[in-house]
């Protein structure tokens, strides 16, 4: 595998940013001056660019090779024939509906959509009983299975959107056609990429200087500025793409919007509510007796205004598909804006989403002193944004300035009505173990607590206790 493939295989994964600048110091560094070559330097001899003891790629789906396998031999097929459409659970759901009609089967029934004995007969289904039954039950099971593994593939997709924009969409033929471009965006991805710690300060500006170095050799030499812009989408860089490429963006960013925010809408239904009220008892008694009127139960609606987790909400999913909606949002805003048409902004202007906050991080803000965010309460205000988007709902830019206006908040600088402004450039800092949010100083110490279950909020497993009083030393 050479170089420019293992920087591609980057945008799909978690390497650390010093493992890149590796690849990025293999790939350019003979065409780097001395002071690029320093700041590059500083990434790639680290010691994360050697080891680190978590994960180089986020979790994926497991694809169902064994499940087609077996199908296949119970209908003596070629699995190896089968196999072909196995990675892709889109083909397979596609097989299942085609294969139900020739085995009598009503994949909505469930495995009591079954034939009998007579029913078979008459539709031709010569399988025995027994290998009937075992055929419609395994289907029935890799029905399930299948819709469960599409939707971890699409909110893998969301997670990756949320982080790096539109970069896993890029092919090793683009990358290979400009490598210099390939370099920034490989590790401008992986800064993007990198693990949130534990911490009540905000998140570290990921345009280190090394970024910023990468970006200006592209600004003075040239650059395939379409791979860029799917990567690092600001209006200074889709203003540099002709009216197709920035018009095909924008209808990347609206797609994935849309998909985000129909997501959205079906956990934000799920969420529990914030608890019951019965109101004013109204009581109406008659000489100390008599009828008493009981105001019926009123189920209080979830706290918009809040955002703290409650008990059977799916956070995790919600913070990833809420990630995924901001940065589409964003990037749609930024081609807008690329383009001269914030105008359209005045009929239709959704707003963002925000994450959900652990109780326990919510009350140490309190403990310091500090409340909701600002923008927490301009998101409680506006309408949903899946009702915007559907139509159901009116939100424009006034809308969304008065809102941010009441709460303090500068609708343009946080990219609520207008490409959000640049933070200019952040400082460089090495990759931290991290163990739970937690940093650790050594890498193989790291991967002892995690095994140990330090920092979870789980408790820590059987046979580890000298490893959590070693962790509290």
């Amino acid at each position: 595998m050479d170089v420019v493939e293992q920087l591609h295989r980057s945008l799909d994964s978690r390497m650390t940013p010093e493992s890149v600048a590796g690849l990025v110091r293999d790939a350019i560094g003979g065409r780097l001056t001395g002071p690029e070559r320093r700041v590059l330097e500083r990434a790639a001899t680290a010691r994360a660019a050697g080891y680190s003891s978590m994960s180089s790629d986020f979790e994926r789906p497991v694809a169902m090779h064994h499940k087609v396998a077996k199908l296949a031999a119970m209908l003596g097929q070629d699995p190896a024939a089968a196999l072909a459409v196995a990675d892709d659970p889109w083909l397979v759901h596609g097989e299942i509906a085609a294969l139900a009609p020739f085995v009598g089967w009503l994949p909505e029934a469930d495995f009591s959509g079954r034939m009998n004995r007579s029913v078979r007969a008459q539709n031709g289904v010569l399988l025995s009983g027994r290998r009937y039954n075992r055929v419609v039950r395994h289907l029935n099971r890799m029905r399930k299975r299948v819709l469960r593994t599409q939707d971890l593939v699409l909110l893998r997709q969301m997670l990756l959107v949320g982080r790096s924009g539109l970069a896993s969409e890029i092919t090793l033929e683009e990358m290979r056609g400009d490598v210099d471009a390939a370099c920034f965006v490989a590790y401008w991805t992986a800064q993007r990429n990198r693990r949130r710690e534990f911490t009540m300060a905000g998140r570290d500006n990921p345009f280190d200087p090394i970024a910023q170095m990468l970006l200006h050799r592209l600004s003075v030499m040239g650059a395939d500025w379409w791979m860029v812009a799917r990567a690092y989408p600001t209006p200074t860089v889709v203003a540099l793409l002709d009216d197709g490429r920035r018009g095909e963006l924008l209808g990347r960013w609206t797609s994935y919007m849309r998909l985000a925010a129909c997501k959205l809408s079906e956990l934000y239904a799920a969420f529990p509510p914030a608890g019951e009220d019965r109101g004013d008892d109204v009581v109406n008694p008659i000489g100390g007796c008599g009828p008493v009127y009981v105001a019926p139960v009123r189920r209080v609606p979830f706290d918009r205004s809040r955002m703290v987790v409650r008990r059977g909400m799916d956070s995790s999913t919600w913070n990833t598909v809420a990630a995924a909606y901001n940065s589409a949002r964003a990037g749609w805003i930024n081609c807008v804006g690329a383009a001269g048409a914030l105008e359209v902004l005045d009929v239709a202007c959704p707003g963002k989403a925000m994450r959900l906050m652990a109780g326990d991080l919510a009350a140490a803000h309190r403990g310091r002193g500090g409340g909701v965010d600002p923008q927490t309460r301009v998101w409680a205000t506006l309408p949903l944004p899946w009702e915007v988007l559907a139509g159901d709902a009116l939100c424009t830019r006034e809308t969304v300035e008065a809102a941010c206006q009441a709460s303090g908040v500068d609708p343009h600088a946080t990219g609520w009505t207008a490409p959000r402004q640049v933070d200019g450039v952040g400082r460089w800092k090495p990759t931290p173990e991290l163990v739970h949010g937690i940093e650790v100083s050594d890498a193989l110490w790291a991967g002892l607590l995690r095994r140990a279950g330090v920092f979870s909020g789980k408790g820590v497993r059987p046979g580890y206790a000298d490893v959590a009083a070693g962790s509290q030393g």
